[in-house]
């Protein structure tokens, strides 16, 4: 019978979470790996509002970057795997 487990012959990745320095909807997945002891680098994007008190300019090229329109949170792992502002985040 095939396995459906990989053997990890190599480090993987941790995953990555881009989202502003603010709760919100990166929030719940920070908790998220915390509460599970999952290691994650989390790109705070810093600071989230402009003098003016919009969002500082420059956030919608971060997923543009990455070929989602600009919106966060953004969750990558390795270089096959990202997923922009859904619930599964």
């Amino acid at each position: 019978m095939k396995s459906f487990f990989r053997k990890q012959s190599k480090m993987v990745a941790k995953p990555t979470l881009n989202y502003f320095s603010i709760c919100g909807r990166g929030e719940l997945a920070r908790l998220i790996a915390a509460a599970g002891e999952v290691e994650i680098e989390d790109k705070t994007w810093s600071p989230a509002f402009g003098e003016d008190g919009n969002w500082r300019p420059g956030y919608k090229a971060i997923g543009e970057a990455r070929g989602f329109p600009g919106t966060m949170p953004i969750l990558e792992h390795g270089d096959d795997f990202a997923v922009f502002q859904v619930s599964i985040i």
